[in-house]
């Protein structure tokens, strides 16, 4: 089935030299498509399917809390404030 607005129209894209596509405008706007989102390329047949892919739904998303909280657990890491598991786990173990 064709996006609203795009059946029975071909579209012209092009593939750079990285093998980049570039798909119509048209065609972006109609898939709900914008710069940066994933699609899954496959085959059917001889035909090139490229379908949007999400990468998490909104359900899996990480609330404001938790995304402050991997931001200060990345920080102390970066800074080198933290202990190995092997020695959290020795400590547990006695």
């Amino acid at each position: 089935m064709a996006p609203k607005g795009t059946a029975a129209r071909s579209f012209v894209g092009r593939i750079g030299q990285r093998r980049e596509v570039v798909i119509p405008k048209q065609l972006c706007d109609a898939a709900g498509l914008n710069s940066g989102d994933q699609v899954e390329v496959s085959m059917r047949g001889h035909l090139l399917v490229l379908k949007p892919r999400k990468i998490a739904v909104e359900t899996e998303q990480l609330t404001v809390t938790e995304t402050k909280s991997g931001q200060k657990g990345a920080a102390q890491i970066r800074r080198g404030a933290f202990r190995a598991w092997r020695d959290i786990r020795r400590e547990l173990d006695r």
